[in-house]
This record gives structure tokens, C-alpha cells and sequence, in this order.
């Protein structure tokens, strides 16, 4: 992939408001010129990609600073709980782990960071529509000799996901919203020894929130597409290891599956109960041919009880 550079000079009015109960004041504003540089990332070291996308996000929101109302309100919230959960090594896998955990509970929203219902965020650009943030996801470490379909080869390293996210919204009031969320993350398998690239992942959503009183509802479905790079990392067969009944493959990059997912959460004193299960449709997925993928329809989830013991 070529080297390009472009410059970019917008300009964009937008309503800016410390959070979802602020009221909205008038604001204008006006970024200044930014360059927009992409980089060929078949050959980016991953330590040189977290340094150069570190900087980036840290000359996005020094520039967001100036859209802000200088009194944003911060909040969090500590508490400690314990969940129930069952999820496959990854999608369409054959084993699926089946655990009980104590969960530490953070929470806190201010003005440039977010972190909640397991998503951290860094916002770069907000307006009435629009909010453009950092985000950050991820994935367990699997290990081969518990999964039949993978033994004899090497286990699977943590995953961290971090990259832009785009959020627009077509309605939204104080008890719902509908928007489209399209994440764009690039993934790092990450050891004590080593940090491997996983590339490139895009999960465009369709995303509904509701809530009433102490109840919230959380709806989202949309397709997932990937590098090559980061479908073989979990569906990749190389030559070294090729079993009895594990030819070689290799996967093509594009279209991932599609996902569907459901969140409910109620809230009763101190404490809080949370249920989450998402599905995911393999069918035509480019990696569904792979012999490491074992059912075309899967499913995970969990339960959580937690108690928050302080917040402001």
C-alpha cells in the first residue's frame, strides 16, 4: 500500500455540553488544520503503531479542549461484584469455557474519558449528532490443549483492540436513543515476550438504548469485517500445523459474520444485576470453511450481580 498524506480543513458548528444533562449552550467552533497521514501497516512495528497512536489521540483531544465548557462534571463509581459466564475460545469455536468470577466494578465519566459497562473511551469530537472517540475492546488468552480442535498447536495471546470510533445518532431523548456505531480497531496479541499485530477489525453496529426508572435495555446488531491478518490468527492453519484432521488453510480477508446482542441491567439500592448474551451468525462468514471452525451459530454470555459501595 502507497504512502499517502492529505490535509484536511474543516470547518464545523456544533451545540457543546458537558453531558447528557447539561444543558446545550451555543458554541461555535472551529478546528484548526490537522494532516492526516496513512501509513503502510504491513510492515508497522506494533510499538511504533501504539506511539504514533498515542500521539494522535493526545493532538485530537488538546484540540477538543477548546469546544468544551470549562465546568464538565466528573463522576465515578467503585464496587465489587460477582459474575457467571460462558464464552467460546472464539467465534464458532467448539470449546466453550464455562467459569465464576469476582468482578472489580470502576466507573467514571468526565470530560475527555470514559470508562463503563466495560468499554474505555477517550472523546475526541462531539456534537449534537456526531461523537467521535477512542475506544478500546478485547479478547482472553485461549489455551490449545483444553480445545481439541486446536491441540498440538500454540495458544492463543490476549488481545487488545484500540482505535476510532464513530458514533451518529438519529434520535435520542432522556430515556432512548438509536444510533450507528462503526469502531475501527486494531488489534495487538500481547505476551510477556512479545507483542504480535493482529491488523484490522470493523464491527459497524446498529445500537438501540432504553431506559426507565431503574431498567435499561441494550440492543445491537450489525456485520464484522477483518484483515486477513486477524482472521487467521484465530482460523490460520500453517504447514507446522497440520494435523490428522487439520489440513492447511488459510483465511481471506472481508466479511467476518454477523453479530446480535442484547444487554439488560436493573439497578435496586446499592445494587446492581446485569445479563448480556450476544450471537453471532458464521454462515458466510470467508472463514467458515476453516477446520477450526466447528458451529456456524454461536452463542455467549453471562450474569452479574455487583455491589457499588461509593460514587459521586
Amino acid at each position: 500500500m502507497p504512502r499517502i498524506k492529505c490535509t484536511l480543513r474543516p470547518i464545523i458548528k456544533f451545540r457543546a455540553r458537558s453531558s447528557p444533562d447539561a444543558k446545550i449552550t451555543d458554541t461555535s467552533f472551529k478546528p484548526e488544520r490537522f494532516n492526516a497521514t496513512i501509513v503502510n501497516t504491513n510492515h508497522l512495528n506494533p510499538l511504533k503503531f501504539i506511539t504514533l497512536f498515542s500521539a494522535a489521540i493526545s493532538s485530537l483531544a488538546s484540540q477538543q479542549v477548546q469546544a468544551l465548557e470549562p465546568d464538565e462534571k466528573h463522576h465515578w463509581a467503585l464496587g465489587i461484584g460477582v459474575g457467571t459466564y460462558s464464552i467460546p475460545d472464539y467465534p464458532g469455536s467448539s470449546h466453550i469455557k464455562h467459569f465464576t468470577a469476582p468482578i472489580p466494578y470502576i466507573s467514571y465519566q468526565g470530560p475527555h474519558f470514559r470508562l463503563a459497562n466495560g468499554k474505555i473511551s477517550s472523546l475526541v469530537f462531539k456534537s449534537k449528532k456526531l461523537l467521535i472517540d477512542i475506544s478500546a475492546d478485547g479478547t482472553p488468552p485461549v489455551k490449545s490443549k483444553n480445545n481439541p480442535t486446536r491441540d498440538g498447536m500454540p495458544d492463543l495471546d490476549p488481545v487488545l483492540e484500540l482505535g476510532p470510533e464513530l458514533e451518529y445518532h438519529f434520535w435520542a431523548n432522556e430515556q432512548s436513543k438509536l444510533y450507528l456505531s462503526l469502531p475501527v480497531h486494531y488489534g495487538f496479541a500481547i505476551s510477556t515476550k512479545k507483542i504480535q499485530s493482529v491488523s484490522w477489525l470493523c464491527n459497524p453496529r446498529l445500537k438501540y438504548h432504553f431506559s426507565r426508572k431503574t431498567w435499561k435495555l441494550r440492543l445491537g446488531a450489525g456485520p464484522v469485517y477483518a484483515s486477513r491478518r486477524h482472521h487467521n490468527f484465530y482460523y490460520g492453519i500453517t504447514l507446522s500445523e497440520v494435523g490428522s484432521e487439520r489440513p492447511a488453510y488459510q483465511a481471506g480477508s472481508g466479511f467476518g459474520g454477523l453479530r446480535y446482542s442484547v444487554g439488560v441491567q436493573k439497578k435496586w439500592a446499592h445494587l446492581k444485576y446485569d445479563a448480556y448474551f450476544r450471537y453471532s451468525d458464521l454462515e458466510k462468514a470467508h472463514f467458515s470453511n476453516s477446520p477450526l471452525l466447528k458451529k456456524k451459530y454461536d452463542l455467549l454470555g453471562g450474569i452479574a450481580v455487583t455491589w457499588i459501595f461509593t460514587e459521586q
